[in-house]
């Protein structure tokens, strides 16, 4: 009979995020730490990483953002369809929805095992985010399987220091981005960025065609089909 690993401290798999946006790497480290003890609010914190990518996408793109717009509408833009890979939009809206069921699912409902092949998948959508941004690429140690946390009263006090944290940090990126905003996105500007980061999709093997089975099982779950791994 084999034990699941334990530990107190989780290594992030998202920690190359932390030096450009410790926000970001924050959120992650929330959801991996979750992914054992809660699944569900791994799946928000997961929604709410995904929301705050596209946000930075949007700045440093210099796209244009819809009037009151949320997630689903950030997702639906033309500008943001014409800058953006299929397979990342199909894959955002699949963050989205699952995000949605983390929220207002029942306690309990929510698959361990989905949530951590779900953290992986974000993962490679990280790194695709981060060359596309930085038009520089990671080099990083395989993904390392998240072990289940030790004690889970230490755990949740570490989470309520860090949540702090994560919104002094947003508010200090707002105040930046006032002061520093980018020029506004050209067709020249969206085509090469479409170009730019559907190949780096492609090489972490973020193909159109898994995102999209994906979204749709998404769909067929909340139609009530049971699916079989």
């Amino acid at each position: 009979m084999t034990t699941e690993p334990t530990t107190n401290t989780i290594t992030s798999n998202f920690a190359f995020l932390e030096s450009k946006w410790p926000d970001l790497a924050s959120l992650a480290k929330f959801a991996e730490e979750y992914a054992h003890t809660d699944p569900a609010s791994s799946q928000v914190k997961v929604r709410i990483f995904a929301e705050r990518i596209v946000d930075i996408l949007y700045y440093e793109l210099g796209l244009r953002k819809p009037v009151d717009a949320n997630f689903r509408d950030l997702l639906d833009s033309a500008d943001f369809k014409r800058a953006m890979p299929t397979q990342i939009i199909d894959f955002l809206h699949y963050i989205r929805k699952e995000g949605n069921k983390g929220a207002h699912e029942a306690k309990g409902a929510a698959s361990t095992q989905a949530c951590l092949r779900l953290l992986e998948n974000v993962h490679k959508l990280s790194v695709w985010f981060y060359a596309t941004v930085t038009k520089q690429k990671v080099s990083l140690p395989p993904y390392q399987a998240i072990q289940k946390p030790k004690s889970a009263a230490d755990l949740q006090a570490e989470l309520k220091a860090r949540e702090k944290r994560i919104k002094e940090l947003e508010e200090l990126q707002e105040k930046q981005r006032s002061e520093h905003p980018k020029a506004p996105a050209t067709e020249e500007s969206l085509k090469k960025t479409l170009a730019q980061s559907t190949a780096e999709a492609d090489t972490l093997g973020l193909t159109e065609a898994e995102t999209r089975k994906q979204l749709i099982d998404s769909l067929l779950v909340d139609a009530g089909w049971t699916l079989l791994d």
